[in-house]
């Protein structure tokens, strides 16, 4: 069918390497459809290498994308 090309389900992560810790708390992942989810509460509690990671869950099977974002 054509949902089951999309994931069932993601999680989203953030932390900063150089400090060695993530964030103060954990964002909330909403999906909207098949295609699109929304996450709230994804605060970057201060400025500096952050390491986003998304990772998305198809027939239980993890695929782990990740991003690090230079905040100011």
């Amino acid at each position: 069918s054509q949902s089951d090309r999309f994931p069932s389900n993601i999680t989203v992560d953030a932390t900063m390497p150089a400090h060695k810790h993530g964030m103060n708390y954990t964002p909330n992942v909403k999906r909207i459809n098949d295609r699109q989810y929304v996450v709230e509460n994804l605060l970057f509690h201060m400025p500096g290498v952050w390491r986003l990671e998304v990772t998305a869950y198809k027939s239980n099977q993890p695929y782990r994308f990740t991003r690090d974002v230079n905040l100011h």
